[in-house]
Parts: structure tokens; sequence; C-alpha cells
């Protein structure tokens, strides 16, 4: 895997999408006296110790794939897409004086949900809901701090009709959109809408592999086959595609004694 990964990086670094970015970036923060902390110590060495630098992005990047997505890369879902303008953004915020603003925010839009889950944070509370206006005005602000990822969760996100409105104004700013989804309401026509609002990823989530488990925690009958319709319409509509989990207590325990 470290082989591979090494091939994959020394791609990376002849694709001029995406050296062109932390290249402009280093010359304009070093002529700005804005480069900090150990990246700015490095780079002012060798090649030698350049080279060292390389070694530890390989040991940081242990354990990732990094993975080809259309014309982009993806190292993970917490990280944006490159080359982009959220990666653009992330990159120069964490080498600058901006290094401690926020990489993502989750943001709730609805508490509407066809299911009934077992770990939803914004159970009984079926108000809990802002108008459109402020909700932009919200992803304003945020792209004002310095925002690259924004994941639109609830509730089920795909019980608003203007969910296309968020998403445009996610991207129309330069960051990258994210759905958190059960999958109830996600089919190709709304896929596509989405999509062309500019979506980045879908994350379905699917807690269980057994299907009657997984129907129990979240209280609604054919609910493993929404997701697993969901991950399909997602992938063949181009958009990145994952599954999330949430672990409860007893799931934490099986898997230390399996590994004790």
């Amino acid at each position: 895997m470290r082989i591979r990964q090494l091939f994959t990086l020394l791609r990376l670094l002849f694709d001029r999408r995406v050296t062109g970015t932390p290249r402009r970036v280093f010359r304009q923060l070093r002529q700005e006296g804005r480069l900090r902390g150990e990246a700015r110590d490095k780079l002012s060495r060798s090649l030698w110790h350049r080279l060292a630098l390389l070694r530890q992005v390989l040991r940081w990047l242990d354990g990732e794939y990094i993975s080809r997505h259309g014309d982009r890369w993806v190292l993970n879902t917490f990280l944006p897409p490159f080359p982009s303008p959220a990666f653009d953004r992330l990159f120069t915020n964490q080498l600058s004086e901006r290094r401690y603003t926020p990489i993502s925010a989750y943001l709730a839009v609805t508490a509407r949900c066809p299911a009934n889950c077992w770990h939803c944070s914004l159970k009984n509370r079926s108000d809990a809901e802002l108008p459109l206006d402020l909700w932009l005005r919200t992803i304003d602000s945020l792209h004002g701090i310095g925002v690259s990822i924004f994941g639109l969760t609830g509730g089920e996100p795909l019980q608003r009709t203007d969910l296309a409105a968020m998403i445009r104004a996610i991207r129309g700013g330069g960051g990258e959109a994210m759905l958190f989804t059960s999958g109830i309401g996600f089919d190709a026509e709304r896929a596509i809408e989405l999509a062309e609002a500019g979506l980045w990823a879908v994350c379905v989530s699917l807690d269980r592999a057994n299907k009657q488990e997984y129907e129990q925690l979240r209280n609604i009958p054919d609910a493993m086959e929404t997701a697993e319709n969901a991950l399909a319409v997602a992938k063949n509509a181009g958009l990145y595609t994952c599954v999330n989990c949430v672990a409860d207590r007893a799931m934490v325990s099986e898997e230390r004694q399996r590994s004790s």
C-alpha cells in the first residue's frame, strides 16, 4: 500500500493543477511574511530536508487511500477534494495566520424526517427549522471565516425542497457540499438536481449489516433497501459516495472482544 501511495503521490506532484496551488500559496505567503511554523522551516532548507518533508507526508498518509473521483482527487471526507477552490482555501488558511480557522461546518437544516432513529440529535424537535434566507446568510458568514466543507444534515435534509439553493450558495462561495442522508426521498431526479447545483458528496447512513437490526434502529420498513438504493443513485449521478455508521456501546464492546 505504501508503494502504491508513493506512486500516487508522485503522480500528484507532477500534476500542475494540484501543485500549482501549493506553489502559489507558498510563494505568496513567503513574500507577505505569513508562512508559519514547521512548513516555513523545512521549505527554507536544502533539497534533502524537503525530501524529508515528503517522507513525513507519506507517514501522515499511512492508513489513508487517495482515490480518483472524476477529474479530482479525494483523501477522505474530512478534507475537500483537490484541485478545488475549497482546497485552495484550506491550504492557504493552514499555512498562514488563519491556520486555526474551521475546516468544516455541519448544518442541521431540518428536524423533519420520516424515520425515527435512535441516535438522532434533533429528536422531538420537529419545529427546529430555519428559513432559507437565514441559512444563506449563515453560509455566507461561514465562507467569511474560511470554512471549506459544508455538511448538510438533519433530521433528513432531503425533506427541504430548497436544498439545491443552499448547495449553490456553498459551491458559489468556494466551498464543497456534502449531503448526510438516510436515503429517504433520494431518487435519480433529485440526485441530478443536487449534482447540478454543485453537490460534491453523498454520505448514506448504514449502521448495521443485519437488515432486521437496522430497520429496528430506524423504525421504518425497507430502511436497508432505501439506503442501498441511495448509494447506487448517488454513484450513478457521479457524486462521491460513502457510508457512515453510528456505533453504540454494544458494537464497540463486541469489536474490543474480537480484537483482544
